[in-house]
Order: structure tokens, then C-alpha cells, then sequence
């Protein structure tokens, strides 16, 4: 698990106020829609694409099977995309 951690630290790093300055609008609003993800989502969507692991590599970080993983990503995705697009009217 200390994957996963690693993984919340940078997130964390990357969405702080002395960072604002350094991250472009997009990945701002990007960050922030990740942060309002329920805990279980945030972890696999960093997972997947701040450290670029597998569906397969993620299912054995955590404990849960692949399925789990999959759907986690999916569900996430929908909640980043209905979010992202909400704040851009």
C-alpha cells in the first residue's frame, strides 16, 4: 500500500496553494475534480494515471479484483467528466 500513498502525497503536492502558480488551468480544474472523487476512485484513478500502473498491477496493490478495478475507473471517469463539464459553463 505504500504505492498507494505515494500516490495521494503527490496529489496532495500538486494541488497545494504554492503549486497554483505552476499548474495551467486545465490540470487545476483536473486536480480539483480528482480530489472530490470518493476516496475508493481517487486511489485508482491515481494509480492508473499519475503512476501509470495496470488494471492487473492496481487489483494487487489493493486487494480487489480486477472487476472492482475496472468499474472504480469507470464510475470515476463519469464523476470527473459530469464535474469538469458542470464547472466550464
Amino acid at each position: 500500500m505504500s504505492k498507494v500513498n505515494d500516490a495521494r502525497k503527490r496529489l496532495v503536492e500538486l494541488s497545494s496553494p504554492s503549486n497554483d502558480g505552476r499548474i495551467d488551468e486545465p490540470n487545476r480544474m483536473l486536480l480539483e475534480a480528482v480530489m472530490h472523487l470518493p476516496r475508493h476512485e481517487r486511489v485508482v484513478i491515481m494509480l492508473r494515471y499519475f503512476d501509470g500502473h495496470s488494471k492487473k498491477m492496481i487489483s494487487k496493490m489493493t486487494a480487489r479484483p480486477v472487476g472492482t478495478i475496472t468499474m472504480q475507473l469507470s464510475r470515476a471517469h463519469a464523476r470527473l467528466h459530469k464535474w469538469l463539464k458542470e464547472s466550464s459553463k
